[in-house]
């Protein structure tokens, strides 16, 4: 495991322990999440190394890199997935022109495909050998292991992050090789879970977009804002993502109660967006629109 001393956002040394979250979805380990006195950063502490956090992420279970279907909240998933692909291709295309894409921790690789159906030069990244390979050879997409196999003269219109820079260990290493790499009129997407949400909120430690340890990092609105600002990299909108709320809810109270019921569920999810209406955008996650 990895000790972290310092914040990874802001590198004060000021961290103190906040709170305890079980990995309710694959191992039923507990995991400590620490916050920053400084920036108020929260991040999972102790942490899986670059090594370790592999094994959990091996399970059918983990439906972002399995693609099999196999009770009600994976068809969720799916269907919300299905809505989302034209939904996020338009989006890229009201902010930027059409051209390179790169789609960093693109999984199974559905939205590469869709982009490339459109008319998008697409490139993946995805760390994860077997996922990797499998999306390859199904999907006969360009996918590589790391950024460090991109070519340094390669430039992207779009770089997106569809729940993913929460997962990454070197994240400073990867905002700079994104500024690097995204055009002077390229726009950089990152959907990110919402710690500040209503059903953030209401299930506490319980939240599912907690996700520990996978997720490293747990981000507020004020907290990637202010991380972007280092790299000069700017938000000019905040999107919200509501069906997120449903699926996230399911889980949460799930963990929470040790049983589902879909009716409390979608209720808790729609106050959250409700909520979310008349709370700065609150959702239970959203889509940052970000540019030079």
């Amino acid at each position: 495991m990895e000790i972290l001393t310092n914040c990874p956002i802001c590198k004060s040394k000021h961290i103190f322990y906040k709170s305890t979250i079980v990995d309710h979805s694959i191992s039923g380990e507990k995991f400590d999440l620490f916050e920053c006195k400084q920036c108020e950063f929260l991040f999972t502490n102790p942490r899986p190394d670059k090594i370790e956090i592999n094994s959990y992420y091996a399970s059918e279970n983990y439906i972002s890199h399995s693609d099999k279907l196999k009770n009600p909240i994976d068809l969720l998933y799916k269907t919300a997935r299905y809505l989302m692909l034209r939904k996020k291709r338009k989006l890229l295309e009201k902010h930027t022109h059409k051209g390179n894409l790169l789609d960093i921790g693109c999984g199974t690789g559905h939205f590469l495909e869709h982009c490339k159906e459109n008319g998008w030069n697409v490139t993946g990244i995805e760390t994860d050998d077997k996922t990797r390979n499998n999306t390859q050879k199904r999907k006969k997409l360009d996918i590589f292991k790391s950024i460090f196999e991109i070519s340094d003269d390669k430039i992207f219109n779009a770089i997106t992050l569809w729940h993913v820079l929460e997962h990454i260990h070197d994240i400073d290493t990867t905002m700079e090789f994104i500024y690097k790499h995204l055009s002077d009129k390229g726009t950089l997407f990152i959907a990110l879970p919402n710690r500040d949400s209503y059903d953030a909120l209401y299930y506490g430690e319980y939240w599912a977009g907690y996700d520990v340890p996978r997720h490293l990092y747990h981000f507020s609105d004020k907290n990637i804002m202010n991380y972007l600002s280092k790299y000069k990299l700017n938000i000019t909108e905040k999107i919200p993502m509501p069906l997120d709320a449903y699926y996230v809810s399911i889980l949460s109270y799930s963990y929470k109660y040790g049983k589902k019921s879909y009716i409390k569920s979608f209720y808790h999810a729609y106050i959250s967006n409700k909520k979310a209406l008349k709370n700065n955008k609150n959702y239970s996650s959203n889509i940052f629109v970000v540019q030079k």
